[in-house]
């Protein structure tokens, strides 16, 4: 039984020459995806090692009444230095990479210390 539409064109034949040839190509995508997705990984990984960083250490004073909303702006400033990538950084898979610790004693009370990487903007956003 062959279904065939108007013009005189097998349906299951076209249906089947598509899947073969999706069958014949998936594999070979599919292998080409991870291989460009590996060395991309692989790519941004020694990008980031390279990179030179900073590391500062804030101690906001302890008897501060505006204390949270000063945390909440470094906070902010730092969430802002995360966002800000060119085109050509997101297509290579960098990433804005920083550490925040928060180290806290009795005697020294509670500090901030953060590693960044160095770039105009963190110069323009930290240290003005």
């Amino acid at each position: 039984m062959q279904f065939q539409a108007h013009g005189g064109i097998n349906i299951l034949g076209v249906v089947g020459t598509v899947y073969h040839w999706v069958d014949v190509l998936s594999g070979p995508v599919l292998g080409l995806a991870i291989v460009i997705w590996a060395i991309r990984k692989y790519l941004a990984f020694r990008w980031h090692r390279t990179q030179p960083t900073i590391l500062f250490e804030l101690t906001p004073p302890a008897s501060s009444k505006r204390t949270p909303h000063a945390t909440e702006q470094f906070l902010m400033s730092l969430h802002s230095l995360g966002r800000h990538l060119t085109f050509s950084q997101r297509l290579l898979g960098r990433t804005a990479v920083f550490s925040l610790e928060l180290p806290a004693s009795r005697r020294k009370g509670i500090r901030y210390a953060v590693r960044v990487r160095v770039t105009r903007r963190v110069e323009n956003t930290i240290f003005r």
